[in-house]
């Protein structure tokens, strides 16, 4: 299995992903999903997986959990209604 790589060195290090229009989802039910393993030999982890409703800094979040990540692979879910007005 391949896919991307990404590490975290510090505190509240994060990945970022935009919809290019978001307003098109304005009022709409959405899910956001992702699929994450730890190296091998590696402790578990929690990262906090967030839904805003804004792009911009500072933005109204939609919804957020914590999930444990292991070194097997998982499908994370976050699902969040979307409210731009």
């Amino acid at each position: 299995m391949t896919g991307d790589t990404a590490s975290s060195v510090g505190a509240n290090t994060y990945l970022r992903l935009y919809a290019n229009n978001p307003s098109l989802y304005d009022g709409q039910q959405v899910t956001a999903s992702i699929y994450m393993a730890l190296p091998t030999g590696s402790a578990s982890r929690t990262v906090t997986f967030q839904i805003s409703d804004s792009a911009a800094s500072g933005g109204g979040v939609a919804a957020t959990q914590n999930f444990t990540v292991t070194q097997y692979w998982q499908r994370f879910d976050l699902q969040a209604l979307l409210d731009m007005g």
